[in-house]
């Protein structure tokens, strides 16, 4: 729901660059309108483009978080390892 309020905010602004014609009394768009829409679709034209130069990850790719987490266990394992040869030892 709230991603479709933000399509709104941007229409909003561009129909506010619509103006009164004052022979005919139409609604015509003004510059506002066409700026608005110029950065519409230029925002759609580099979002799409970025989409398409961004490299996909492999599904199988662990996280970030994934990593430091199996970082993190392996560090744990590695201490009661060495805990557990040093009371062997003892």
């Amino acid at each position: 729901m709230k991603q479709k309020l933000i399509y709104l905010l941007f229409i909003i602004p561009m129909l506010q660059g619509c103006v009164e014609n004052e022979q005919t009394g139409e609604m015509t768009p003004g510059w506002l309108f066409w700026v608005f829409l110029g950065l519409l679709l230029g925002g759609l034209f580099f979002g799409a483009f970025f989409k398409f130069l961004r490299k996909n990850k492999p599904d199988d790719l662990p996280t970030k978080s994934e990593q430091e987490i199996e970082a993190y266990e392996e560090t744990l394992r590695n201490k009661l390892k060495k805990n557990s040869d040093e009371d062997n030892k003892k």
